[in-house]
């Protein structure tokens, strides 16, 4: 029952920071999905756990709800253009494969990620980032949140001229 719990309140939060992520656009250059401008919503950056107690989301959390929208629009049913990619985060089946593979999820290997619950999808989604880093997916969410080019973080050398 607690575990029940903790997804929900985990899908609760991820959609809530989904719905921020939106009216952000992550970050976006006009990629993807069409975001909603009319939210009021700002973006959640903690989720409350079982005993009640706030804990903020990870920079991992944050990147896979920017992925999400990005990809899917936050759609877990999403099926991409020529029907070769999957689900919320946008997974061909061998990216799925090979990443239920290797983070154990044999339950989970040889099913096509639209048809897996919206907590499956999350949890390869953040095995496969654990695993492979952000270069399974590209665009404009950067991991963690600030490093990316543009961000004026580490990692930006969009206004370096030095090439």
């Amino acid at each position: 029952m607690l575990a029940a719990a903790r997804i929900l309140t985990r899908t609760m939060v991820v959609g809530a920071a989904l719905l921020g992520a939106a009216a952000t656009g992550c970050g976006s250059n006009d990629e993807g999905p069409a975001a909603s401008t009319t939210s009021t919503t700002a973006p959640s950056t903690a989720t409350i756990d079982e005993a009640g107690v706030e804990v903020p989301l990870t920079d991992a959390e944050e990147f896979l709800a920017c992925v999400k929208e990005r990809e899917s629009g936050g759609d877990y049913a999403a099926v991409g253009p020529g029907g070769l990619a999957f689900g919320a985060y946008q997974l061909t089946q061998d990216a799925w494969d090979e990443t239920t593979a290797h983070a154990g999820f044999t339950d989970l290997e040889g099913i096509q990620p639209n048809l897996t619950l919206p907590a499956d999808q999350d949890k390869v989604a953040m095995a496969l980032l654990e695993w492979k880093g952000e270069e399974p997916w590209t665009g404009s969410c950067t991991w963690p949140p600030g490093t990316g080019p543009g961000s004026g973080g580490p990692g930006d050398t969009s206004g370096d001229s030095s090439g």
